[in-house]
């Protein structure tokens, strides 16, 4: 028993020593290349990764990397798509000792992103096929193929800009805090979390039944809730990455529509009123146009329906 029990203690120790040898046998520099690679074969644009890889064992395995910047499509306002402070990634073990990289997480630190309509209606997150993005006759293309997937992605203190160069409009969003899930471009992905815009915080829980058709610019259905303060909404309907156009139906409450006006940046007329507001109907949001159909509005115990249009 005693030597069972000798063999075992020498067994563990083996094995704590093979742990805090691990971040000295692991080749941080085929880590690094394969997230650029990767990167670069999916969408077909340059990740720089400035900071040096620093490997860590707990909560769980996976590497950091510090300084990161994701170039954005050509002819962008912004070169940069994403810039970060650091963005930690988590994978298994057993097959990064042999160089290949399972992404089981993935945290952004303080990130800023950058999204952009161009005066053609595309999208700066329509990523290109290949290396050079470009199809036979020079064209950029959307992609096709390729597949990532992420188990759990997290945002901390990021900063979102949207700017539509066809009307001019370009809005900001801060403080988020959300949770990414995306199993595979072919299953739905999951986001949870808050934000603040115009000194408003909001918490959003949205479904996209398909990400590969967003990703290439096409349509998926879409459920979304968000709730705070301000207001409270919830949506069932599609968005068309493509056309930037959401549909569906929806049901929006507010407590004061004075309140929600402010936050839109309108100012609504100095007399009494404008107090508890709700809406429900057929919505189909385009460029420069909201409509709803079969609408009923209720505002300060006024009642109507019919259809809107603004």
């Amino acid at each position: 028993m005693g030597r069972v029990f000798r063999w075992l203690l020498v067994l563990l120790v083996l094995v704590v020593a093979a742990v805090v040898a691990l971040p000295f046998l692991v080749p941080t520099s085929v880590y690094k290349e394969q997230i650029i690679a990767q990167t670069q074969k999916v969408t077909g644009r340059a990740l720089k990764i400035e900071g040096d890889l620093k490997l860590s064992l707990w909560p769980a395995f996976g590497v950091e990397v510090g300084k990161v910047s994701f170039a954005n499509a050509a002819g962008a306002a912004t070169p940069q798509m994403v810039t970060m402070d650091s963005m930690i990634v988590g994978a298994e073990l057993l097959p990064l000792l042999s160089g290949t990289l399972n992404v089981t997480q993935v945290r952004f630190v303080k990130p800023t992103i950058n999204l952009e309509i161009d005066k053609q209606g595309r999208g700066n997150w329509l990523f290109e096929a290949g290396a050079n993005g470009a199809s036979a006759d020079g064209q950029a293309k959307p992609v096709a193929g390729g597949d990532f997937s992420f188990r759990d992605v997290t945002v901390e203190n990021g900063t979102l800009t949207y700017a539509d160069a066809r009307t001019g409009t370009s809005q900001r969003i801060d403080a988020i805090d959300v949770s990414v899930r995306l199993p595979s471009l072919d299953e739905a992905m999951t986001v949870q979390g808050g934000l603040t815009w115009n000194k408003e915080a909001i918490t959003v829980d949205a479904t996209v039944a398909n990400p590969r058709a967003l990703s290439t610019g096409g349509k998926s259905d879409l459920k979304a809730t968000v709730a705070g303060e301000v207001l409270n909404a919830t949506l069932a309907g599609a968005v068309d990455a493509g056309k930037s156009e959401i549909a569906g139906d929806v049901d929006f409450r507010t407590k004061s529509a004075r309140r929600l006006a402010a936050w839109a940046s309108v100012e609504l007329p100095k007399v009494r009123g404008f107090g508890p507001m709700t809406l429900s109907g057929t919505l189909a949001s385009t460029p420069g146009k909201v409509s709803f159909k079969e609408a009923k509005l209720s505002l300060d115990g006024m009642n109507g329906s019919g259809d809107l249009a603004l």
